[in-house]
């Protein structure tokens, strides 16, 4: 059996991935030489970096089934977005019924098969979420423990209020088991007036969760429009796309270390990037 700092050891040397999109086009591909990527401000070694093209996507929708008209409506535009993934790519489809999670797809290559896995929701308020962060710990459950694809999850439905969305306990834990599977959240949020409290309020847990995941959170105004506009906005973000592998700092003890990481282009400071706020 490997004793304790052995352990911390090998766990500190064992190579880690991220998903690091980046929010405009830039007339070369990312490299490894050119990312600055730091833990706690101390230089780390990209090891890699896969780009676009070299890993497909795995999706899962997750969809609110407590959702109108809003969502109803724009399936056609849902199903052809999950056709229009790259080759090889995955998609998982799952509707959110109260506490709870109906798979109604499991992970697929077939994408016309996941696009006529969609279905109107059923507009039903008694089906509302009251808690995302489990269901989104439910959602990742799905995902295989070694990943092949780059890894992401979409929430589609209304802002889920939360009492403290930065101590919220499930958003946390949804939060940390999606960083270290390195799985990207992203969220189109419809506007409801059921919504309990304020919207600017009601959307603060799903834009940590979004934001801290390394994805992004897209906003439909009151009244409800279509999501076509935000999954244009979606698909050129995941076309930008790279799986970076590093290898984590040791402290003097071999332990990995921790704390916020950063990651800049060197030499083009001005590219924006989004990645998991740890």
């Amino acid at each position: 059996m490997a004793t304790a700092p052995a352990a911390g050891q090998e766990a500190a040397a064992r190579p880690r991935r991220i998903l690091v999109t980046v929010t405009q086009a830039l007339p070369d591909p990312l490299t490894a030489v050119e990312l600055d990527l730091r833990i706690s401000k101390k230089p780390v070694e990209v090891t890699r970096v896969f780009q676009p093209q070299e890993r497909p996507v795995q999706l899962a929708v997750l969809i609110d089934d407590s959702t109108g008209p809003e969502v109803a409506n724009s399936l056609p535009a849902l199903a052809a977005f999950l056709r229009a993934l790259p080759a090889g790519s995955e998609v998982m489809v799952a509707y959110l019924r109260g506490p709870s999670l109906n798979l109604v797809q499991a992970f697929t290559v077939d994408l016309e098969k996941a696009a006529a896995a969609l279905r109107p929701p059923s507009s039903n308020p008694k089906l509302a979420i009251t808690d995302l962060g489990q269901l989104v710990l439910d959602g990742l459950g799905h995902f295989p423990i070694t990943p092949e694809r780059r890894q992401q999850l979409l929430y589609v439905g209304y802002a889920v209020p939360v009492r403290d969305a930065v101590h919220d306990p499930a958003l946390s834990r949804a939060i940390s088991e999606a960083q270290g599977r390195g799985v990207a959240v992203w969220a189109i949020q419809v506007a409801t007036r059921f919504a309990a409290g304020p919207w600017e309020s009601s959307s603060e847990g799903v834009e940590r969760l979004t934001e801290e995941t390394g994805g992004q959170a897209f906003a439909l105004p009151f009244p409800p429009t279509e999501l076509e506009p935000s999954l244009q906005q979606l698909r050129p973000l995941l076309d930008r796309q790279y799986l970076v592998e590093f290898t984590p700092p040791a402290d003097k003890n071999g332990q990995r270390v921790t704390g916020k990481l950063t990651i800049a282009v060197r030499g083009r400071k001005e590219v924006g990037l989004l990645y998991p706020q740890r």
